[in-house]
């Protein structure tokens, strides 16, 4: 992550992962929380590696994000930290691969969202090809109970029952 950058677009797809995937030897070790909010965006904080940064993310559809981001002292992401609430802070190993010249983030979540394992990929356009890894399954960019907001609010047993909920399967 950039330490502070402007406002940029973000157009990612998101996948769940199946079986092994290619282990990064140094994941990010990632905390992040959602401070409430009222006007659509989501305010977020998180903690890389003990590095912290506050994103606003609006999102324009469901691969489209304007997203601002910008570092934080330690002491203010902290305390920024402490004023999430409304859910359960998202523990979570962040995996970068590289394939067929894209960066793939696999997160493997951790705590009340343990077994949950998802890929994403950044892409310059939204119609843009990119390689399909053998590790990647279902596509969830349209399922709303696999963003982080949502993880945060829930958990993993709830998107699960929520997407079988989808299928016609209770």
């Amino acid at each position: 992550m950039t330490p502070n950058k402007a406002t940029a677009l973000e157009i990612e797809r998101k996948f769940l992962v199946r079986g092994s995937f290619p282990q990064d030897p140094a994941p990010l070790k990632i905390t992040q929380g959602y401070l409430p909010n009222t006007n659509g965006s989501e305010l977020r904080i998180r903690c890389e590696n003990d590095q912290f940064f506050l994103t606003r993310k609006e999102r324009l559809n469901a691969t489209t994000a304007r997203e601002t981001t910008c570092f934080l002292p330690v002491e203010i992401g902290q305390d920024m930290m402490r004023l999430c609430s409304g859910g359960t802070l998202i523990q979570k190993h962040r995996h970068q691969i590289q394939v067929g010249g894209h960066l793939w983030e696999v997160d493997e979540y951790l705590d009340v969202n343990a077994g949950l394992v998802v890929a994403e990929i950044e892409l310059s356009d939204s119609s843009e090809r990119f390689h399909m890894p053998t590790w990647v399954s279902d596509e969830v960019t349209d399922d709303p109970d696999y963003k982080n907001a949502a993880l945060f609010r829930g958990t993993y047993a709830n998107a699960q029952t929520g997407m079988l909920r989808r299928m016609g399967i209770e």
